[in-house]
């Protein structure tokens, strides 16, 4: 045992060990005068020196002290083989014209698995054979991560990993002393005997991290022989990567694309790159390449003039030669919103109403808000000349029959159609909302069946029916109570909450004037005065194919902005109330009753899930709806998929097998008996978009497995256009000249884990246990 070693890493305190060792002196003192009374000085003092020797050693084993034991074994070294099971390795450049991945996995099996009867000699086939006769191999495969692998798995290896990370696997494996993973429970450095004292990598080089070769921490590694596949010299591919563009973009505004373009093998070569629109072409540009290799920023413009899921892509031409087609094209989805909601309002006088009604709307910038307000009809006589009056006139031809279409929703407020053009223009408005167009209405004393509504065009579209004889009520006192459809519909819905959505209801001010109609089975109540069981409808909601309508029964819903205002000083839910409103009306996606979840999930056997939701006129989940799923591949092609509804989720499931990474279209429509519910557009992801980071950049580079192996001390070797019998004897002599076959363990052991040390200590009250009964002493 060396002495040397002895250091204290750590034990008791010392404001411990110091008062410990002064009560053991006093006491020690104390015992020797007792002991000098009754035996003589020289046995008094052989008493003491037991009883000081054990107290001192306690006081010192409690200090901690350690020893630094090192050891060498003669054992055969662990030896980890990595191979590259990315994407990239399934690039056609090796021998022959196969993958990298299969021309690495011939290289260690040989060209057929070596079998080995029990009892009978057979000569190594392969490289991996001989490793086996001098090392203890560890065959792991490494994409994102490392798995481990078998002879049969190695065989079976397949070039799909979506990432490649190399020095992650290299790290997870050797765990390097100092690391967290390499440390004793004590803090002590171990070099552990899982450390590997030697790595063979297999690979491309191909790294879809983006981190600096060789790494700051190469030094720590174990010696590295690398193996190059893949040919430098005659590698030949245009890639189409770095995509910058916006995920959202609006209607009617120009939007900025920005690609990466690079290119190794065509330098001189004029190459087209177009930006393409579901198959159609958009827009064209020419790239002259110099040099090899190259990259440059390609940039388009783009102007979206319909809402909706688009799917853009950037392409070029596959050139004659080239080793990979798939990252030719790059897919741009974009989600079109509205830029401006066009709001039309026409209001039959100014009022309360019409004034809140205006400030919440126009408190939002994406709302762009045209109003009309009658300030008297044509039995108003002001007594002078039309000529002379200041007014504008109302322009009913050219609203109704030219500019009704440019608007996505349209108003009446208190408005009494009647009394400035007859049923011809209001014909318009109902075809407007068969069309997609969405249709609100207030009450009023100039409204519903007060306005003349009855047996018109617009009495065909509301959600509730009305009569012919005044409905209006002037002096009532109505309190809003949600149904059962109000409480889940998106225009009611206040808080995901139910409980505490009917308690911001309950908090609403009661509506004092309104127009009594009885419900009607083409709408949904949504809010009623009464509660479910019978009250008036105060809020009803209706779709007509694609179009869209809502009637609020009251020309006094101001009162809710006001009177809360009065009562907790914030009228936040009035103008979310209007703000639901108009989301619902202008078809906002996210209140749609047709929605696909956004990116397909994996399955089982290959298969992925596209997830739909669908829900009924009452937004239950609509178990017994028909929905019909298009989608259209990578290439264009299109497949009508059936969907199942899962009741376990509420929602329905396509389940469909892809042609590769990357953008698939999916479109939806859901029918619910004749009763259309919906449809829906998106692009969704597999894989990662069109090709993964994997296939940004395929080329080989082997500037990084030289640099990772000079750093580790380590060796690199090429593949490519080497005899295999040749490659095979470099690796083996590389790894003979850097793995030792010697391992070095280094551990810190404590004093009192020491066999004759505990004997010491038990030895030493013996003996004086043993004095003591022989002179006298109990």
């Amino acid at each position: 045992m060396d002495w040397s070693s002895l250091h204290w890493p750590g034990g008791a305190p010392w404001w411990v060990l110091v008062p410990a060792a002064l009560l053991l002196a006093e006491s020690l003192r104390r015992r020797r005068r007792l002991l000098l009374e009754r035996l003589s000085a020289r046995r008094a003092n052989v008493l003491t020196a037991l009883r000081g020797l054990l107290y001192a050693l306690l006081v010192f084993f409690l200090s901690g002290p350690t020893l630094i034991q090192r050891s060498e074994r003669s054992l055969p070294p662990k030896l980890l083989v990595l191979v590259d099971g990315s994407g990239s390795m399934g690039v056609k450049d090796g021998a022959g014209g196969g993958t990298r991945l299969a021309q690495a996995v011939e290289f260690l099996l040989g060209k057929a698995p070596a079998r080995t009867r029990e009892g009978e000699g057979s000569a190594p086939q392969g490289l991996l054979d001989r490793l086996f006769q001098s090392y203890d191999v560890h065959l792991m495969g490494f994409g994102a991560s490392a798995t481990p692998l078998s002879r049969e798995a190695l065989r079976a290896l397949a070039a799909n990993g979506l990432a490649s990370d190399p020095l992650r696997s290299i790290r997870s494996a050797s765990r390097e002393p100092g690391s967290p993973a390499a440390r004793g429970s004590r803090g002590a450095s171990v070099f552990r005997e899982d450390r590997p004292a030697g790595i063979l990598l297999l690979s491309d080089g191909g790294d879809t991290t983006g981190s600096a070769w060789p790494p700051e921490d190469a030094g720590s590694f174990p010696p590295v022989v690398s193996v190059g596949f893949g040919d430098p010299v005659g590698f030949r591919d245009i890639s189409l990567h770095e995509v910058r563009a916006p995920r959202i973009a609006f209607q009617d505004k120009e939007v900025q694309l920005e690609v990466t373009l690079s290119v190794r093998g065509y330098s001189g070569l004029r190459l087209p790159v177009a930006l393409t629109r579901e198959g159609r072409v958009v827009r064209t540009q020419t790239v002259d390449v110099r040099g090899d290799p190259a990259a440059q920023k390609i940039e388009f413009r783009f102007t979206p003039n319909e809402v909706g899921s688009l799917l853009l892509s950037v392409e070029t031409p596959v050139q004659r030669g080239e080793l990979v087609e798939s990252n030719n094209r790059v897919e741009i989805p974009l989600e079109v919103r509205r830029d401006k909601i066009r709001i039309l309002t026409i209001s039959g006088a100014p009022s309360w109403n019409y004034s809140f009604l205006r400030a919440a709307l126009k408190r939002d910038p994406a709302i762009d808000l045209v109003s009309f307000v009658f300030l008297r009809t044509s039995e108003d006589d002001p007594g002078v000349p039309t000529q002379e009056l200041s007014l504008v006139p109302f322009p009913v031809d050219r609203l109704f029959l030219e500019e009704l279409k440019n608007f996505e929703i349209v108003v009446f407020d208190n408005f009494s159609a009647q009394e400035y053009f007859s049923n011809y223009y209001l014909e318009r408005v109902k075809d407007y909302v068969r069309k997609g167009g969405a249709f609100w209405i207030f009450g009023g004393r100039a409204s519903f069946g007060a306005g003349g509504y009855a047996r018109s065009p617009i009495e065909e579209l509301l959600p509730v029916r009305i009569s012919p004889a005044s409905d209006y009520v002037a002096a009532a006192r109505a309190a809003g109570q949600l149904t059962d459809s109000g409480a889940r519909h998106p225009v009611t819905r206040l808080s995901p909450d139910p409980e505490t959505n009917a308690r911001m209801w309950a908090s609403f001010p009661p509506l004092r004037r309104l127009n009594l109609t009885a419900r009607s089975e083409e709408g949904q109540t949504l809010l009623a005065a009464g509660g479910e069981g019978g009250g008036a409808a105060l809020i009803g909601a209706r779709r007509l194919g694609e179009g869209r309508i809502l009637s609020v029964l009251s020309d006094d819903t101001w009162r809710w902005s006001f009177g809360m205002v009065a009562a907790e000083k914030s009228n936040q839910l009035y103008t979310q109330l209007v703000a639901q409103m108009t989301r619902w009306l202008s078809g906002d996606p996210t209140s749609s009753q047709v929605q696909i979840l956004p990116d397909a999930e994996p399955g089982k056997e290959g298969f992925y899930v596209a997830r739909i939701q669908v829900l009924d006129d009452d937004y239950r989940p609509a178990h017994g709806a028909a929905v019909r799923v298009s989608l259209r591949d990578l290439y264009g092609n299109v497949q009508t998929l059936a969907a199942e509804f899962r009741a376990d989720t509420g929602e329905f499931e396509a389940r469909f097998r892809p042609s590769g990474r990357g953008s698939y279209r999916a479109e939806v429509a859901a029918m619910l008996g004749q009763r259309h519910l919906g449809q829906a557009v998106r692009t969704l992801s597999v894989g990662g978009g069109a090709g993964g980071a994997e296939w940004t950049d395929v080329s080989p580079r082997w500037d990084r497995l030289q640099g990772l192996s000079a750093k580790t001390g380590g060796v690199f070797l090429r593949a490519a256009g080497e005899d295999p019998q040749k490659l095979e004897k470099g690796v083996l002599d590389a790894l003979q000249g850097k793995v030792p076959s010697k391992i070095l363990e280094v551990r810190d052991v404590r004093l009192w884990s020491i066999p004759w040390v505990g004997f010491v200590l038990i030895l030493l009250p013996a003996c004086e246990w043993t004095l003591r009964r022989l002179w006298g002493l109990a």
